[in-house]
């Protein structure tokens, strides 16, 4: 008799039973992800001193100089149309950041 007693608690206690509203948890994923999910990287694309003088050629000044690279940008100082300026080139892009009077 203690045997059907064992048997039939482990019987119960293997089946299914309704809970009450917000007391059932489950959770499931959908999807496959293999391998751990990266960032993604900057591009390696980086303009030199070189590469940015010539940019501001094509744009019109005359003898850059450089003065330094601060942050994302190369500082140069050029003569157009007879003024002196202060020009930032992006060393990612290559395009022309800021222009200030020198």
């Amino acid at each position: 008799m203690a045997r059907l007693a064992v048997a039939a608690g482990i019987v119960l206690c293997l089946l299914q039973a309704e809970g009450l509203a917000g007391s059932a948890q489950d959770a499931f994923t959908v999807g496959i992800v293999i391998g751990k999910v990266k960032p993604p990287k900057p591009p390696k694309l980086r303009y030199t001193w070189g590469a940015a003088a010539i940019t501001l050629a094509r744009a019109g000044y005359d003898n850059p100089r450089r003065l330094g690279a601060a942050g994302a940008v190369y500082w140069f100082e050029a003569r157009r149309a007879g003024a002196r300026f202060r020009v930032a080139v992006w060393i990612a892009t290559g395009r022309i950041a800021a222009v200030r009077p020198a």
